[in-house]
């Protein structure tokens, strides 16, 4: 009799074998063992930063799927044969290796010289980087919707979006106030700076509460702390906003899996969002204080692990908590029974 396997595990399979096929080529660029036809792509530190950040965001995107592959299992029964699975693996791969491609010829036809003002610079950066994490975006839904139909879509949309949510944030909302192109996102680029205002004031207040003299420059972006003769700068990285929404929505594609009911979905979100921001506080009281006691070295090894780890140990926690609300809400419930 042929083996078969799940509908579910061939998905899963197809999509990390992808991503893990683009982590690989990105690699192979960052070694030039694989040279790439644009001079963006290799200008130097462009594949080193894509590679860098998109390596967590493939790993983030293969767990998620993993986890959804309970109700994807129930949204179209059906198993698969290995040449089936082999055939799509094949296809998946290949597809990821296109994409990269088309993108490298994208950036040769739309910048096809070594770029030499901040501008021109600025310009290329963005939109190769866009229209990449886009790309992968739809390949995603794509994906989704061929396996599984609007279901799955649905299901996995939450998932799919978020490389082209990763750009927006961290490409195009940055960038907003230095292309005209991006002029239109300029609202929430002043968002984003007036919340890191508030952050700064407020833990320059702290600091000199708790005795450590801090000198507060709010006025001018990046905003400044001044402890000990040292300037310490809070950029658009350090004000937390990208992280704050992008763990929110790693949070949420976690939590819809363990909560059933819509109005505790929103309720745990919003719970969820406020509480990511008050950690991502916590981070920066703690950067601070660590440089205040070490010095600014200390603050930048800090500033460089601190965060991810706080996340990670909060949206745990969390989660756990709601599966415990729920376990006593479930018990509570079959005791009235």
């Amino acid at each position: 009799m042929e083996r078969r396997i799940c509908r579910s595990s061939t998905f899963l399979i197809a999509v990390a074998s992808a991503l893990l096929a683009l982590v690989a080529q990105l690699y192979l660029f960052e070694l030039e063992i694989s040279v790439p036809i644009s001079p963006v792509f290799r200008s130097w530190g462009f594949i080193t930063r894509l590679f860098s950040e998109f390596a967590p965001i493939c790993l983030s995107i293969i767990m998620l799927v993993w986890i959804k592959k309970g109700r994807l299992d129930k949204s179209k029964d059906g198993k698969d044969g290995i040449p089936f699975v082999t055939f799509t693996i094949l296809c998946s791969v290949l597809a990821i290796l296109i994409l990269l491609r088309v993108e490298d010829a994208y950036a040769m036809i739309t910048h096809p010289y070594a770029t030499a003002t901040t501008v021109d610079v600025i310009n290329a950066w963005v939109w190769t980087r866009v229209i990449f994490y886009s790309l992968l975006s739809l390949l995603l839904i794509g994906l989704s919707a061929l396996f599984y139909g609007k279901r799955g879509l649905w299901i996995l949309l939450a998932t799919s979006i978020i490389p082209v949510f990763y750009t927006f944030n961290n490409d195009m909302v940055v960038n907003a106030t230095k292309l005209p192109s991006l002029a239109f996102l300029s609202p929430i680029y002043y968002f984003i700076i007036s919340f890191g205002k508030l952050e700064t004031i407020v833990i320059g207040g702290l600091l000199n509460l708790f005795g450590v003299p801090a000198l507060v420059n709010a006025n001018i972006f990046p905003y400044s702390i001044i402890m000990g003769g040292t300037v310490y700068l809070v950029d658009l990285p350090c004000i937390g906003w990208e992280g704050v929404v992008g763990y929110s929505i790693i949070f949420t594609n976690f939590m819809v899996e363990i909560v059933t009911e819509n109005r505790m979905r929103v309720l745990w979100v919003i719970l969820g969002f406020f509480g990511t921001m008050g950690i991502n506080f916590i981070r920066l009281v703690i950067i601070f204080a660590a440089g205040a006691i070490g010095g600014a070295s200390v603050a930048d090894l800090i500033h460089s692990h601190v965060g991810d780890i706080l996340f990670l140990v909060w949206i745990l926690g969390f989660l756990y908590l709601i599966h415990r609300f729920n376990e006593r809400k479930s018990k509570s419930n079959q005791a009235q029974k």
